[in-house]
Parts: C-alpha cells; structure tokens; sequence
C-alpha cells in the first residue's frame, strides 16, 4: 500500500518532468494497436472469463424463453458492469507490456479481481456524469467524458477512490483535452465499425444457418436472438479490450510526460 501512497502524492515526479506537455496522438495510436496485439491472447481469456457471467444469463434467458428486446437491455448491464473489470485487467497488462514484459493471463484476471470494486465505482460515476452532461445538449457529456477518460487507469495505477480518480483524471488531461478528444473519437470510430460489421455478419450467419430472416435474427427476439447475442458478445471481446488500452496509453504517456515518472515506478503498485 505504500507504493500506492507514494504514486498517489508524489506527483512532482523526477525532474524530467514537463507540466506544459502534450501527447503525441500519431505515437499514442500505433502504441496502442501494438499492446493491444502482442497482448490479444490473454486479454481475450480474460474477456472469456469476465463476460462467463453475460453468456450464462443469454443462456439462462434462451432457456426459459425469456429473451425479449426488455431482457436484452439487462444483458447490455450486465455486460457493462463486466467490461469494468476487464478494463481494469487490461490496465495491468498495458503496463507489464510498456515494461517490456508479457503478462500472463492468470496475473491479468488477478488484478482486474482485484480492482474490480474501485473500478465499478469509478465507471459508475464517469458513466452518470456523462449521462448528465448529455442531457444538457449532448457538448457537456463529450466534455466530462474527455476530462474523466483516463480515470479507470487512475483508479487501478494510484488507487486514490472513486470521486478523487475523476478529479486525478481532470488534473492529468488538462492542457492535452483536444488531443484526448482526437484520440477518443478515433479508436470509438474504429471499434464501432468493426462491431457492427462483426454484429451484421454474425447476425446474417445464424439466420442463414437457422433458416430465419436476417432483420428477425438481429432484432433481439426469441433463441435466435439470443444466440445471436452470444455469438456477438465473444466475438467483440478482443474490440473491447483495444478500447480498454488506448486510455492506458493515455495516461502512461501524461504520468511519464508531465510528471517524469516511469513505467517500473508505476508498476509497484502490484507488488
């Protein structure tokens, strides 16, 4: 716990620190493609085992025909809760790989586990925050959502609680706010598009297979939704792991640039 006390306050860093930097959002994306890469394999278990407790409940709900367009949104909350404490493993790997090393899928479910409450606390506050802000014509919520966009690394790296995070994240991302914005819409681009080409071909696949119309198939109805659900729900594991790695660039890069520390510094948290 000292470690985390030492990163949670020191935040003077080494003299190598620059107050006045600025990401570099053509270093921060290729990075973030190469974790997420050389990490596919044990992120993707992980995500496996995170999203076990979804895939039981689209059984659960198939089984007992169950599974209506109501339903499915309690899937989609599920599936949120679980997503939190996949980023938070994703975190831990993201660090082990800047640190030149592989972190092995056990270790990496460890920490998400073990973080998992902070970080749900810390989504769950991010994610009302931004619903606020959207209510107010939509600028506000883009702009809590960039302020507060490294707040789950925050959460995971210095372990400050919940609120403290999203004012930590406020303090990291200012003076880099456009570029953070840049890089959010990028990656939320990116992932989106493959989502959906992956929802649609799935979708299109098991209704051919079943003998279904394709629009029923993914419209949420009946086994067939389910099933369709399920499929879409594995095949996304690995997009949602490369959207839990760019913010942990992010704020590598702005605890490195602003405040000099490195990565074998911030890592010590773990031990």
């Amino acid at each position: 716990m000292s470690g985390v006390a030492t990163l949670g306050l020191d935040r003077g860093g080494p003299a190598g620190g620059d107050p006045n930097f600025r990401l570099d959002v053509g270093s921060v994306l290729p990075r973030t493609f190469r974790a997420w890469a050389a990490n596919l394999v044990p992120f993707s278990l992980v995500g496996l085992v995170a999203y076990a407790p979804v895939l039981l409940l689209i059984a659960l709900l198939a089984v007992t025909e169950s599974f209506t367009s109501q339903t499915e949104r309690l899937v989609d909350l599920v599936t949120n809760l679980f997503t939190l404490m996949l980023t938070g493993a994703v975190t831990y790997g993201v660090f082990r790989h800047l640190h030149g090393e592989r972190a092995e899928a056990g270790d990496v479910l460890r920490m998400g586990l073990s973080r998992f409450g902070s970080v749900w606390v810390t989504g769950i506050l991010v994610g009302l925050a931004a619903m606020l802000g959207f209510c107010l014509l939509i600028i506000p919520g883009i702009i809590l959502l960039v302020r507060y966009w490294v707040a789950v690394p925050v959460t995971v790296i210095e372990s400050p609680g919940a609120s403290a995070s999203l004012r930590r994240s406020e303090e990291l991302t200012a003076g880099n706010r456009w570029r953070v914005l840049a890089i959010a819409i990028l990656m939320n681009v990116f992932v989106v598009i493959a989502m959906l080409l992956l929802g649609g071909a799935a979708g299109i696949l098991i209704a051919a297979a079943g003998g279904a119309d394709s629009t029923n198939a993914a419209s949420g109805g009946g086994a067939t939704g389910a099933l369709t659900l399920a499929v879409v729900t594995i095949v996304a594991i690995p997009l949602q792991c490369l959207a839990a790695v760019a913010p942990v660039v992010v704020y590598h890069d702005l605890r490195v640039g602003k405040e000099g520390v490195d990565v074998e510094e911030l890592l010590r948290v773990f031990e």
